[in-house]
């Protein structure tokens, strides 16, 4: 403490620790393949602040940058929820992904309820995300069990009659028309 015109005055230094930031790589692809997906939407929030809309490019990419690592004792939390809120056309949405990245081992490390598929480079994450299709019709012949090609469906909602069925976005799946049925069908999902 010192006095500066009869007033005293005590001087101290204060120093900020910057907390680690890193860059969240996200791929979608179709579950079980390396198809990637383009066109899903995804929205990200920390706590209950949305942090922005990203949608997936040509590549199925994503990057976000800038994001803080969970650093332990440290008043930032660094928890995000990632949720999908339109899915490609044809698939279902995923679940909420909440996380937090932390370096561990000199690795960068999600910590998540969800068990996610991710690598991990210097002050990067790389996040696949898997996207299951909403069904799939194939038939096949009987004997070869080979694909049928140029194959119709019709497919209708039984429980109102014969109305056609609608999607989750309450559009028609496909058009009315007569089909002729010829050899089996084999619903896959």
């Amino acid at each position: 403490v010192e006095e500066v015109d009869n007033i005293p005055c005590v001087n101290f230094t204060l120093e900020n620790e910057k907390i680690p930031t890193y860059i969240l790589e996200i791929t979608k692809v179709e579950k079980g393949t390396t198809k990637v997906l383009q066109g899903a939407k995804f929205r990200l929030y920390k706590e209950q602040k949305q942090l922005g809309e990203y949608t997936t490019d040509a590549n199925g990419k994503i990057i976000i940058n800038d994001l803080y690592q969970y650093v332990e004792g440290k008043a930032e939390a660094a928890t995000y929820t990632l949720k999908e809120i339109l899915a490609p056309e044809g698939y279902a949405k995923v679940k909420d992904l909440t996380f937090k990245v932390q370096e561990k081992d000199g690795q960068l490390a999600i910590i998540s309820d969800t068990q996610s598929i991710y690598t991990s480079e210097a002050g990067k994450v790389n996040l696949t995300i898997e996207d299951s299709p909403s069904f799939k019709l194939v038939k096949k012949d009987g004997n070869t069990n080979t694909l049928l090609p140029n194959t119709k469906f019709a497919i209708y909602n039984v429980e109102e009659g014969e109305t056609p069925a609608k999607n989750s976005k309450g559009e028609i799946v496909g058009t009315k028309e007569i089909i002729a049925i010829i050899g089996s069908v084999i619903l896959g999902i």
